[in-house]
Order: structure tokens, then sequence, then C-alpha cells
């Protein structure tokens, strides 16, 4: 189980590099961290507190503590056991979608058997404007940028920025992907935020809504003529998500023992179904049910996932 979600150690497994960068975290090479965390991630991988160096207003997190007033200390109202009981189905969960905010839903949709709707609705991203280059777009919420032939690398303001503009409240997540850019700069309702990681990541942008005021600048690199930048922007619908984890949670590992090559438990499976664990597979663990040694499979092609039949173990 991980105690935390950040990671940065030359042994790191490639297959749970690949399943964060799907979720939608920033993950480069042999790291991955926190950054571009969900509801859906929280819950999935068993977070239960999270430690902020500043007030963050999350839909998923109660705010318990403070420290010196410099550190915020919250828990996470939908968290999960670090095993849980999934259906089946979720051999057929597909990660490879591009797009973080389809490969959480159909993991939601997957690990609940439910039907009730989607956590996040993909919302139409408006092509930026661009200061001192032109633009052109390139795919889906894709666009590439070239730099005037005529600017010099002292000319400042260089930039693409995108202005949403919201006909209701809404709480809102974007993903982005920025090649030969500076960063990501948000400003809502003048306050300012900055994102500095070119491979991008999930980034919550809160309750937005027919007064908010926000803008999402991308600054071009100058060292570079030419780049490229990937907005998704998604409403996360608590309801439909509430719902969700009340089925996933319903059948939960009860942990007995732990420690950092072992761990054990009890669970009642109310049917036949895979016990989802959030421990990504390394070589080397076996699993025992009642005993017995007992199949393995992937899920998500990172984490473990142990076959189970009804009733309990």
């Amino acid at each position: 189980h991980l105690n935390g979600l950040s990671i940065f150690s030359s042994t790191c497994d490639d297959r749970m590099e690949d399943l964060m960068d799907a979720l939608g975290f920033y993950q480069a090479g042999n790291k991955f961290s926190y950054k571009g965390a969900t509801p859906v991630t929280n819950a999935m991988m068993g977070v239960r507190y999270v430690a902020a160096n500043k007030l963050v207003d999350w839909p998923e997190l109660a705010f318990i503590n403070t420290i010196d007033d410099t550190e915020y200390i919250y828990l996470n109202k939908y968290d999960l056991s670090v095993g849980y009981m999934v259906p089946e189905a979720i051999a057929g969960w597909d990660v490879s979608d591009g797009d973080p905010f389809a490969v959480q839903n159909e993991f939601m949709l997957l690990a609940s058997g439910s039907v009730e709707g989607e956590v996040f609705t993909g919302l139409k991203v408006i092509a930026p404007e661009v200061f001192g280059g032109s633009l052109s777009q390139v795919g889906n919420s894709k666009w590439k940028w070239t730099k005037d032939s005529s600017a010099s690398s002292e000319d400042e303001g260089k930039k693409l920025v995108f202005s949403p503009v919201f006909d209701e409240n809404r709480y809102i997540y974007v993903y982005f992907e920025a090649s030969h850019s500076d960063s990501l700069v948000v400003v809502k309702d003048g306050q300012k935020t900055t994102y500095s990681d070119e491979k991008g990541h999930i980034v919550c942008l809160g309750e937005c809504g027919p007064g908010t005021e926000i803008s999402l600048e991308f600054p071009m690199k100058d060292a570079n003529s030419s780049g490229s930048v990937k907005l998704l922007m998604a409403e996360f619908n608590e309801d439909v998500f509430a719902g969700m984890y009340r089925k996933t949670a319903a059948s939960q590992m009860e942990i007995e023992s732990a420690g950092s090559s072992h761990i054990s438990g009890k669970i009642t499976a109310a049917e036949d179904g895979v016990l989802m664990l959030s421990i990504p597979a390394d070589d080397g663990w076996t699993a025992a049910v009642d005993g017995e040694k007992a199949e393995k499979v992937l899920i998500g092609g990172a984490l473990i996932g142990i076959p189970l039949k009804a009733g309990e173990h």
C-alpha cells in the first residue's frame, strides 16, 4: 500500500508510472507526484488524510486541524480501504484513452457496477487568444503555436490565454499538456497560481460561475519558436460520485496486520468479484486466500487484484 502518492525512485515500476500518467497525475521518468489528484483517485488509492501548505476547498476534503497556520490537515470523506471488492468487469478497464477524465469515469462505472451517470462531464474548450504568434488547431482540444518571426527573445507577453466563461455554477477541473511553455498560470478572481510542469497534470479550478473571472495562460519559452498546448475541461458531479462511491465501499477489506512486505485481513464478498488493492504489482508479491495460494490479476495494468468467490475470506 502506498503511504503517499509521490515517488521518486530509480526502481519505480514503469507500469505504475503509466497508470498515474493515464489518471492525470504529474509523471516524468522515474517519478510521479500527488499533483493531479481528484476525488476519484483519492478514493481509488485509499488516501485518508491530505496535508496542504495552504487552505484548499476540494469537495472530498473536510478540514480537521492546522499546524502553526502554515500547514492544514484534511480528512478525505470518501476514502477506501487498501482493498475493496469490485465486479469482475474491472478487467476491461482501458487506461489508454488519453483523456484522464474519461479514464476515471470508466473506473467508477466498472468499480461500482453503476450506470447512474458520469462523475466528470466534459466541457467544450474555446480556442485561446495568442499573443506574439500564430495559432492552429491540431487535434481535439489541442493547439500549435508559432512565434512571430519578428519577435525578439526580449519581447514580453508571448503567450496563449484561455478565458472560459460559465453560465451556471460548476465545480471545474482541467487537464493540460504544454510543450515548450514555461508554465500554466491560473488567474482566478485576481489570485494567481503557477504550475511549472510542462508535462502537465489535472488542476482543480474549484467552483466557477457566471461571476467568476478566470484565465489560463501558457507563456511561450524564449528558446523555442513553436510548441503546443492541450487543454481538457470537465465538471465534477459530486452527487453521481457519492452514489458510486457508496456502492464501491460496500465490501472493504478489514486490515489485521500490515508491514512493508506483507498485509493480511478479512473481507466479506457479497458476490463473486475481484479484491482490488491499491498496491503496485511489483514482482515478488504472492497472494493467499483462506490459506491457499491465490491467483493475482492486474488492474489498470499496474495494481494487484485477487479474484474472490462470494462469502467470507
